[in-house]
């Protein structure tokens, strides 16, 4: 049915207070005492099928609450039989998603996706179909075929992306400058603990320091200030490749069962350790090599009965 601007008003008004308790937020945690906030909903028309218990709304949809601010084409409200809600669809081209900090100073996360599902019980937001989520304070773009968000009162507490290739870009802080790139089938990142997992099929690229990690599993540690701290590769074997800064040559390989990188100070690999130079080849249990002097150690692990062992290249 097509509704002129004084009935959608009033419509608008019948819709916020049956969704109020349950859009959004999760009716069984929800504090009773809590302030009650408003869900303002905007579209070109709206149908509502009593049998269903669906709404929709449908051309150039608004939805707006506290902190987030919802753009569709169309959007479709599944409720139960207590008048709460079960389901959000959010289908456009596409759905804009924005959720600003608790204290409304900055935005927390953002995506584009051609579908979003939302999940008041679990807060969850599912994006599909070319969804993309940042989170501008982290510098972190995220792409894959799924996205999920676990949002906690306007603050992003997980993400989840799968995909064919999942694509995270991350910056240096307060710069255009890519601090790192990667690629895998999964990304698990948890922004509280300032940890990204990576997982099946994983490559990560730091290009101001000519680097690629490969590994079954990558997982990465971040600063306070969001710059890479720390790297951790696992595989069967995992892979390392470095070129040099000066004239892109290959300044080392290696391959090992775990990979430990500092970046700009120390790479440390262990189990089943090969590191390949210029100079040589270093095999054993534990290797460090030293970003600054470029200079690989073989060391022999104490305990261990297993030796090291180098193979020097003549001078040319």
């Amino acid at each position: 049915m097509k509704c002129n601007k004084a009935f959608r008003k009033s419509l608008l008004t019948i819709i916020g207070l049956i969704v109020v308790n349950g859009l959004f937020v999760s009716v069984t945690q929800a504090d009773p005492l809590q302030k009650i906030t408003p869900v303002y909903i905007d579209s070109n028309r709206v149908i509502y099928s009593e049998e269903k218990s669906i709404t929709r709304y449908i051309g150039a949809v608004t939805t707006i609450r506290e902190g987030l601010e919802v753009k569709s084409d169309e959007l479709v409200v599944y409720s139960n039989a207590e008048g709460g809600v079960e389901k959000l669809v959010a289908v456009g081209h596409p759905t804009y998603i924005k959720q600003m900090s608790q204290d409304g100073q900055y935005i927390d996360f953002r995506s584009e996706s051609l579908q979003a599902d939302y999940f008041p019980e679990k807060s969850l937001w599912v994006l599909t179909k070319q969804a993309v989520a940042w989170k501008p304070r982290d510098q972190l773009r995220i792409k894959g075929d799924k996205i999920e968000l676990f949002n906690n009162n306007g603050q992003l507490e997980e993400m989840i992306a799968q995909g064919k290739l999942v694509t995270i870009r991350k910056l240096l802080p307060n710069s255009d400058n890519v601090d790192y790139r990667s690629e895998s089938l999964k990304a698990h990142y948890l922004p509280q603990q300032s940890l990204l997992t990576l997982t099946e099929k994983a490559v990560a690229w730091q290009p101001a320091e000519k680097l690629r990690v490969k590994g079954d599993q990558i997982d990465i540690f971040f600063h306070d200030d969001n710059r890479v701290k720390k790297m951790t590769a696992y595989g069967r074997p995992s892979r390392v490749r470095k070129l040099s800064l000066i004239d892109d040559q290959e300044e080392f390989r290696s391959k090992s069962l775990r990979t430990d990188y500092y970046p700009g100070e120390l790479f440390v690999l262990t189990k089943n350790a090969v590191v390949w130079k210029d100079d040589g080849t270093y095999v054993g249990e534990k290797i460090e090599y030293d970003l600054e002097t470029k200079i690989a150690r073989a060391v022999s692990e104490p305990k261990s009965k297993k030796r090291v062992r180098v193979i020097l290249q003549p001078s040319k």
